[in-house]
C-alpha cells in the first residue's frame, strides 16, 4: 500500500504542470524574436516567435532561463500562473583586444586589416629549434613548410601565397617595432635546399622561444602602409616578454627527448646467400 501511494502522490505533482505562455521584449518595449526559453528543471526549451511570445510547459519550482545574442541572460523561478512578462536588457560588450602592428598598438575595432593574434602560452611549442615554426598549422592562410632539418635553417613561411616568380616571398619580420632582415641575400631555392648558406640566414633563428609573449600575423595589404614593399609578403610581428612589477619570480622550460639506437636485429636483412638466390630467381 505504501508503494501505490508514493505512486500516486508522484502522479499528482506530475499533473500539476501548466501551460506557461510569455512574451519577451527589450528595455524599449519592442519584441524580441528568436530568443530561447530553456527550462533547466525539465531540460526542455523553446523559442520567441515574431512578436516574442513562446509557449512552455512549466510546473511550480521550475527554473527558467531565457537567453538571446547581445542581452544578458534572465534566470526566473516560476511560482505560478498562466501568463509571463520578460524584459531582457543589451548585454555591455566591453573588448580590450588590440592589433600590434609593430609601431603601435590599435584597436581591434579600429583595425581594418586583416590580422591575427596568437599566444605563445596557447600555442606551447615543445622540442622547437625555430621559433618561426610555432606558426605551423595555428593560422589560416600561413603555410609554414619544414624543407631542411639542418640547425639554423629557415622555415619556407608562406602568407596567403607567393608574391613573386622569381623573387624573396619570405614575409617580414619585426620584433619589438625592430625590422630583421635576413643576413644573406640569397635566392628561394638556396634558401629552402638545406645548404651551408642557410645557416645565416634565418633572421629569428637566434631568439629564444621562452622569451616570446605573441605574435601578430598582417596578412593584407594594408602593411604595406607602414612597412613598405617590404611587407609585400605578409608581415609576422614578434613581441617579447617585458618584467613586471611584484615579487621576484624565476621561470625554467625545459625538455629532452630519447629513442633507442637503431640496429641490424630490428630489421629484416637478407644474408649473401639469400641475396645470390634472389638473383638467380630474377633471372
Amino acid at each position: 500500500m505504501g508503494y501505490l501511494f508514493l505512486q500516486s502522490n508522484l502522479f499528482l505533482v506530475y499533473s500539476q504542470e501548466v501551460k506557461l505562455r510569455g512574451a519577451v521584449f527589450d528595455n524599449k518595449g519592442n519584441p524580441l524574436f528568436g530568443a530561447t526559453i530553456f527550462n533547466r528543471s525539465t531540460k526542455e526549451g523553446t523559442s520567441s516567435d515574431l512578436e516574442g511570445v513562446f509557449n512552455i510547459g512549466v510546473s511550480k519550482g521550475n527554473a527558467l532561463e531565457v537567453r538571446m545574442i547581445g542581452m544578458k541572460t534572465e534566470s526566473l523561478t516560476y511560482t505560478g500562473g498562466s501568463e509571463i512578462k520578460i524584459t531582457l536588457s543589451e548585454a555591455d560588450i566591453v573588448t580590450d583586444a588590440v592589433v600590434v602592428t609593430g609601431f603601435q598598438e590599435v584597436s581591434r575595432e579600429l583595425f581594418t586589416g586583416s590580422s591575427q593574434s596568437l599566444r605563445m602560452e596557447d600555442i606551447k611549442p615543445n622540442g622547437m629549434v625555430d621559433v618561426s615554426r610555432a606558426l605551423e598549422g595555428q593560422v589560416a592562410g600561413v603555410n609554414v613548410d619544414n624543407v631542411s632539418g639542418t640547425f639554423g635553417s629557415a622555415a619556407k613561411i608562406r602568407i596567403r601565397g607567393n608574391a613573386s616568380i622569381l623573387g624573396n616571398n619570405q614575409p617580414l619580420f619585426v620584433v619589438d617595432g625592430v625590422i630583421l632582415e635576413d643576413l644573406n641575400n640569397i635566392n628561394t631555392d638556396d634558401l629552402i635546399s638545406g645548404n651551408s648558406s642557410t645557416l645565416v640566414t634565418s633572421s629569428v633563428a637566434n631568439l629564444n622561444p621562452s622569451d616570446i609573449e605573441s605574435y601578430e600575423i598582417l596578412k593584407d595589404a594594408s602593411a604595406t602602409a607602414i612597412y613598405g614593399a617590404r611587407a609585400a609578403n605578409g608581415v609576422i610581428v614578434i613581441t617579447t616578454k617585458k618584467g613586471k612589477s611584484g615579487k621576484l619570480r624565476v621561470n625554467y622550460n625545459g625538455n629532452y627527448s630519447m629513442k633507442l639506437r637503431p640496429t641490424y636485429n630490428q630489421f629484416d636483412l637478407l644474408n649473401s646467400a639469400e641475396e645470390l638466390s634472389v638473383y638467380r630467381e630474377l633471372i
